[in-house]
């Protein structure tokens, strides 16, 4: 059973450059939410594009006070988020899949993996608690999971099209609610912001990835989440960031 932390404190630890001694200006529990007004700030905060996903990770908080913080919820977009696939074959596509079609037949889709994922999955499994929900069907999802996590170890649960809400022809809304976390410390990271439906305050939006070899989002999204993670509640800071 989740249950939510009393405090909502947060340590930050702040290098102090010109110190002749070298050692670090800490500040001890500064609450999150000051911490946010200050590092967050209108001026520096207008959109969720790439440029201001930077500027998150470069933000200076450095560890978090709790061990007593629930362990953040990562919940994964598959397609574009963490893979691209065509039914055509790129220079360098990584695996590929047979799924039926339409009509019954049996085609080729050829899977490309987003640079540097495995060790993106690697770390993120040590610093939160992964879950996958794509709103691909289960046939192709389960093919897919079966060479980025063949041993079914990475993610605690795999939510399919079917746990989606479809809004949109084409658009489908991931209600967190059916993954059952606790919200306050949950991220949903997608590239299609209407996935996040009405809860954007916790939507962490990653560029599209369309096969790209020199793409490095994963590195920028991971230094994100360990950000994310030293707070008790991560709505606050996403909110703003998603509004504005």
């Amino acid at each position: 059973m989740f249950v939510p932390v009393a405090s909502n404190l947060c340590r930050i630890v702040e290098s102090d450059d010109e110190s002749d001694s070298g050692e670090e200006t800490t500040v001890i529990y500064q609450s999150s939410s000051t911490f946010a007004s200050q590092v967050f700030t209108p001026t520096n905060i207008r959109d969720n594009s790439p440029s201001q996903l930077h500027k998150i990770a470069k933000a200076p908080i450095r560890r978090s006070q709790s061990a007593f913080i629930v362990p953040l919820t990562v919940v994964l977009d598959l397609d574009n988020t963490l893979i691209c696939s065509s039914k055509e074959p790129s220079s360098s596509f990584d695996f590929n899949i047979a799924v039926p079609d339409g009509n019954g037949d049996i085609e080729t889709v050829y899977v490309t993996k987003r640079p540097r994922l495995d060790g993106f999955l690697t770390k993120l499994c040590q610093i939160s608690t992964p879950y996958l929900f794509s709103s691909g069907d289960k046939v192709y999802v389960d093919q897919v999971m079966s060479f980025i996590d063949p041993l079914g170890q990475i993610f605690s649960k795999v939510f399919y099209r079917e746990s989606c809400k479809l809004a949109t022809p084409g658009v489908y809304i991931k209600d967190l609610s059916v993954v059952g976390t606790y919200l306050p410390r949950t991220c949903l990271v997608d590239d299609q912001p209407e996935s996040f439906g009405e809860q954007t305050e916790n939507g962490v939006k990653i560029t599209q990835f369309n096969g790209d070899p020199h793409d490095r989002e994963l590195d920028t999204l991971l230094t994100i989440l360990e950000k994310l993670r030293t707070f008790d509640d991560v709505r606050p800071i996403l909110r703003r960031v998603n509004h504005k």
